[in-house]
């Protein structure tokens, strides 16, 4: 019994397709494990070549196997077992190496870690990502790598006062936006999360000399900047046509210029700085912005004062949707190469598992190969270069990036006893070298009562030019000075040496990106925003932004709650971002899943190719 070289062929292609078929099956059982032996691999090749052979000796006994050419070569059947035993050798030995190689750990190389989808951060982007790709596919095996030891991102808690007048403050994000769309409001009445409605018109305003300015006025003025405001939003709507590009991005007080509203650079422009500050600096966190981003309307937020942390929301949100065990902490990434293409599971040279297309590496050299990658960082994480990436991105941050980190630094001071009224807010109309310090002081005595704590806040320009250019932070005399508001309504006798005083040094923190949220800047289009974050139909056409391969697979997601336009640097926005990349991701993998549907883009619906 004999075989031709033609029916040799035959057998081995049928065998192979046969072991591809059920390996690769099997394959799929190892995803998310630390990459072993291919014992299933070496198992089914073997069986299924041997059987392949037994088959076609049976084939050659029932008289299929005909000798059609006289001058073909045959192969005895013994040769022909002695062949497979071979082949059987050469697969256990491939595999067996491959091994070795993929699970070796060590200084220049680490662990190697395989995943369907790995997640760049555990903030609110992060964790929703990974709730909507768990509630798609449960056992899709989903990694999300955290930098610090906590989840939260840039919903930070922290403890100050003085001992036995401990109180949890917020270094970051302080805000929830009621949305009905908004789960995390939902989840907050859930579990009793503690705050409370800001009121903006309970407040108080006094001059630079401490003297109470007359209501009347107050209320004046305001409702005089509040119609430039709204004027002003109507122009900025007007840039959501097809001729977008073409709109003059000159910033919002431009805007605010063109409906009659400009603070005098003197003294009389004391008041008018106040409800300036109020609604740009105290919003977008720098003095002028781009009309791209204006305004952003929403409910009056609910300021969260619970003294179990902001951050305990999100530990209950990953409680609920997330196991633990998908969260690896203290791990930071240092660089993607989402051009990648590595097969972990060969027997004779055939890829018979996932092709894994990104590889994530991290500061101890452990490598997560994966398919698919969503990245939740800072948009200063991507600025600062924090992280390498490769291929370089299409559409360069410097260039196509409209967000800059902006600083919203909050200052807490505590005293032995609130000094300063039942008032929500006090405002101090300071005179023009002081304007934007410290000129805005908010009663957290009221909204966490007997912590004797009221706060200012610095924004970018008045922080900056107050720290010191060497340590970067505020001295303890510059701390002192900033309570001169305080001073001059309530006396130096009365304002007194405060118990603590703590402000958190974001501008220094790689994690949150060196500073709070991004910043629109002036000039940089919807176009720049689309190429750069990507997914947006009516602005790029597919891989026409950054994330995509050389096969043009789009691998990267650039998410965070930079990238939700329609929401964008809110906890809430983070959070639908995190659920529109993780629908992308998974469109991406072949699910069949919605991604037209998000609320990031509902504005985009307003233009037109």
């Amino acid at each position: 019994m004999r075989w031709s070289p033609i029916q040799w062929l035959h057998n081995l292609f049928v065998a192979q397709s046969l072991y591809i078929s059920v390996a690769a099956d099997r394959s799929q059982r190892l995803r998310g494990r630390r990459l072993r032996g291919g014992a299933a691999c070496v198992d089914t090749v073997g069986s299924v070549i041997l059987e392949a052979i037994q088959k076609a000796q049976d084939d050659n006994n029932n008289g299929g196997g005909k000798r059609r050419g006289r001058n073909l070569l045959f192969f005895d059947l013994d040769r022909a077992w002695n062949l497979a035993q071979d082949l059987y050798g050469q697969v256990v030995e491939e595999l067996e190496e491959t091994s070795t190689q993929t699970t070796s750990t060590n200084t220049t190389q680490g662990e190697r870690i395989v995943a369907d989808v790995v997640i760049v951060g555990a903030g609110a982007a992060g964790l929703s990502a990974a709730a909507e790709l768990l509630e798609e596919d449960p056992d899709l095996n989903v990694i999300i790598l955290e930098s610090t030891e906590r989840i939260g991102g840039r919903v930070r808690s922290h403890t100050m006062g003085a001992w036995g007048r401990e109180a949890v403050v917020e270094d970051g994000a302080n805000w929830i936006i009621p949305l009905k769309e908004n789960v995390l409001w939902e989840e907050a009445q859930d579990i009793g999360l503690r705050g409370m409605p800001n009121d903006y018109t309970d407040w108080i305003v006094y001059d630079a000399n401490g003297t109470v300015v007359d209501p009347t006025l107050v209320d004046a003025e305001h409702k005089r900047f509040t119609e430039a405001f709204i004027a002003a939003g109507v122009d900025a709507d007007e840039q959501f046509t097809a001729e977008h590009e073409s709109f003059n991005d000159r910033g919002v007080l431009a805007l605010l210029e063109d409906n009659g509203w400009a603070v005098a650079s003197d003294t009389s422009g004391n008041l008018d700085a106040v409800m300036q500050w109020l609604y740009i600096d105290y919003e977008y966190a720098v003095r002028d912005v781009s009309t791209r981003y204006f305004p952003y309307e929403a409910p009056n937020p609910f300021l969260v004062t619970d003294q179990r942390g902001y951050e305990t929301l999100l530990q209950h949100f990953q409680g609920e949707h997330i196991p633990r065990d998908k969260i690896l902490l203290n791990q930071r990434v240092t660089s993607i190469d989402y051009d990648a293409d590595v097969c972990i599971q060969q027997c004779i040279g055939v890829c018979v598992g996932p092709r894994y297309k990104a590889i994530v590496k991290t500061e101890d050299g452990t490598e997560y190969l994966t398919q698919r990658v969503i990245l939740t960082v800072s948009t200063g994480v991507i600025n600062n270069d924090r992280i390498d990436f490769n291929p370089s991105f299409q559409y360069p941050h410097a260039q196509y990036n409209p967000y800059r980190m902006a600083q919203y630094v909050k200052i807490f001071y505590q005293f032995e006893e609130p000094f300063w009224g039942t008032t929500e807010f006090v405002e101090v109309a300071r005179n023009p070298a002081n304007r934007g310090l410290c000129n805005h002081w908010q009663n957290m005595d009221l909204a966490i009562p007997g912590s004797g704590i009221i706060r200012c806040e610095l924004m970018t320009e008045g922080f900056l030019a107050l720290i010191d250019p060497v340590t970067e932070e505020l001295s303890h005399a510059t701390l002192d000075s900033l309570l001169d508001p305080l001073r001059a309504v309530y006396g130096n006798e009365t304002v007194g040496a405060p118990l603590d005083v703590y402000y958190p040094k974001i501008n220094k923190d790689v994690d949150f990106g060196n500073g709070a949220y991004g910043a629109w800047q002036i000039g940089k289009s919807f176009t720049d925003f689309a190429k750069f974050y990507g997914g947006i139909d009516v602005l790029t056409n597919y891989c026409d932004h950054n994330g995509c391969n050389s096969a043009g697979e789009w691998i990267l997601q650039m998410s965070g709650s930079a990238s939700c336009y329609d929401h964008s640097e809110f906890v809430h926005g983070a959070l639908f971002a995190g659920q529109r990349s993780a629908r992308f991701a998974l469109e991406s993998l072949g699910y069949d899943v919605k991604t037209d549907t998000s609320e990031c883009d509902k504005w985009w619906n307003e233009l037109e190719r």
